[in-house]
């Protein structure tokens, strides 16, 4: 442990919990290749860059992955991650956004503050290219130097917008336990002037919840907590059945509250609002930091003219008026004054008017495959892609795309090699369809689950040429059409909704010919 960390270490400055002697016990027993080390000494390290220097002078592999002791990942996302550095070697690193766990495995926190963080530093930092020559230079944040002295992730770094896209996060368990959170108040408190506080942090808002936006430890409000709905990886499913089955004896802090309070209506709504504040409140205040630094620089401005230039730049940061007095914008909003100055197309409040039929905003601005993730991950289980996922991928699902991807192609995969491939609104894009649509079943186990989400017929925005679309969309493709071509590829019809739903689109979930699974069978 490092100097700060004495109140939860022992006098010798190791930890209390056993993790020692776990490691120790592991590399007696388990330990077969001899790949693990254990790096430690006999008092007190001076900070966590000591610490993180000790180990990272012994790595001798091409990269450096820095993993907390309360941090876990996805087992498909770590191979997900090999794929994008095996492809591109010029990759100097990754970082991810958290998912912060709080109170429970069914909890997740976020925060204003913590987003400010998170994005100051440039996300996690984790992954870092490793070679001769170079160096771990601190901790807070994880920052490595290559051999001529360049901070990696001023380099090709992967941030973690670009993760958060592809599904790809870190899972943080740091505040399940109530010991946990015992042991970070006494390390934090004696470590940050800003968590001075942390004593009265964690009786009244760990434990008792009652200041349900002030959540995270050592940052100022808001921040709040969200419930969890995706899968843990496998270790932490294993931990949370051994803590059920009482293997595993450890305090729990009760939830009902948590539930309570997730169930209210009022603190739902809450959120939503402060998530949407965020991209309004922040900006104005940076706005405001930044008119206040330049004061003494306005001030001392004699010349109208450079004060005319200033008065103009702070104009710049004030928030943008309406659409229609914008400037032409590519990609905004689908290049939105290209359509309203388009002879075929009719505004009305909320959406447009084409060839007879109004079409709400909604079905313009991408997205749509959100409509169906709920009813495809019924069937899409396992190790699986969703091809031309956009910004938008199927949770879970490894996203291939050729604009927005990570560089990966439906080639990379082996034949009979994934459980399923997902696609939303993507094979109407294709001129050769049928023989994509061959490929992507040859990439299928048997019994592996083809899910495809479609515009429907009916929806004449997106018809090939339309004002929306333009020569984009190649083809109209029909639940008539799909039905029979999936049946011509050796598969079997699993669910077929012809439509239109919510988002004029219809799906089809079928089965490459093989074994049925029980969870498929319940999924039908």
């Amino acid at each position: 442990a490092c100097r700060t960390a004495a109140a939860i270490a022992t006098p010798n400055g190791h930890s209390t919990d056993g993790t020692l002697e776990i490691l120790h016990r592991f590399k007696a027993e388990e330990d077969l290749e001899d790949k693990l080390r254990i790096v430690t000494r006999d008092g007190f390290w001076s900070e966590k860059d000591e610490q993180s220097q000790a180990y990272a002078d012994r790595a001798k592999g091409d990269y450096l992955w820095q993993v907390d002791i309360d941090e876990f990942y996805q087992p498909e996302d770590m191979r997900a991650i090999l794929r994008i550095l095996q492809q591109d070697p010029g990759i100097s690193g990754v970082s991810f956004l958290w998912k912060n766990f709080w109170g429970g495995f069914d909890y997740v926190v976020d925060g204003w503050e913590y987003r400010e963080l998170v994005n100051r530093i440039g996300g996690i930092r984790r992954v870092f290219r490793w070679g001769k020559g170079y160096r771990y230079v601190s901790h807070r944040p994880p920052t490595v130097v290559d051999e001529q002295g360049r901070d990696l992730c001023s380099l090709h770094w992967i941030g973690p917008d670009r993760t958060a896209k592809s599904n790809l996060f870190c899972y943080h368990y740091g505040m399940v336990f109530p010991q946990q959170a015992i042991q970070k108040t006494l390390y934090y408190q004696n470590m940050l002037s800003r968590c001075k506080d942390m004593n009265s942090w964690y009786r009244v808002s760990y434990l008792e919840l009652r200041h349900p936006f002030k959540i995270l430890h050592g940052t100022n409000p808001p921040s709040w907590l969200r419930r969890f709905n995706r899968t843990h990886p496998e270790e932490i499913r294993r931990l949370i059945q051994d803590c059920n089955q009482g293997t595993v004896k450890v305090e729990r802090r009760p939830t009902e509250d948590i539930e309570r309070l997730l169930n209210s209506r009022i603190y739902q709504a809450s959120t939503v609002l402060l998530d949407l504040l965020y991209f309004v409140v922040m900006p104005m205040m940076s706005l405001v930091w930044w008119i206040l630094r330049t004061s003494k620089k306005l001030l001392a401005l004699s010349s109208p003219q450079k004060l005319s230039k200033k008065f103009r730049e702070v104009l710049s940061r004030l928030p943008l008026p309406p659409l229609e007095y914008l400037p032409d914008i590519p990609g905004l909003f689908r290049v939105y004054r290209h359509l309203y100055r388009n002879p075929d197309l009719e505004r009305r409040a909320g959406g447009w008017l084409y060839k007879g039929k109004f079409y709400p905003d909604y079905l313009t601005v991408g997205g749509a495959s959100h409509a169906i993730f709920s009813e495809a991950l019924r069937f899409c289980q396992g190790h699986g892609v969703d091809i031309g996922a956009g910004f938008w991928p199927l949770p879970r699902a490894t996203p291939i795309d050729v604009c927005h991807g990570l560089g990966n192609t439906v080639s990379d995969y082996e034949d009979g090699s994934l459980d399923y491939v997902f696609s939303s609104h993507c094979l109407e894009h294709i001129d050769n369809w049928r023989e994509a649509l061959a490929e992507w079943i040859k990439k299928l186990k048997p019994g592996g689950i083809i899910f495809l989400y479609l515009p429907h017929p009916d929806c004449a925005i997106w018809h090939p040429g339309s004002p929306f679309v333009g020569e984009g969309h190649k083809w109209i493709p029909t639940p008539e059409i799909i039905n029979r071509a999936l049946r011509g590829l050796g598969c079997e019809i699993v669910k077929l909704d012809d439509g239109p739903d919510a988002m004029q689109s219809f799906y089809i979930c079928g089965c490459k010919r093989g074994i049925f699974s029980p969870e498929l069978e319940k999924g039908r």
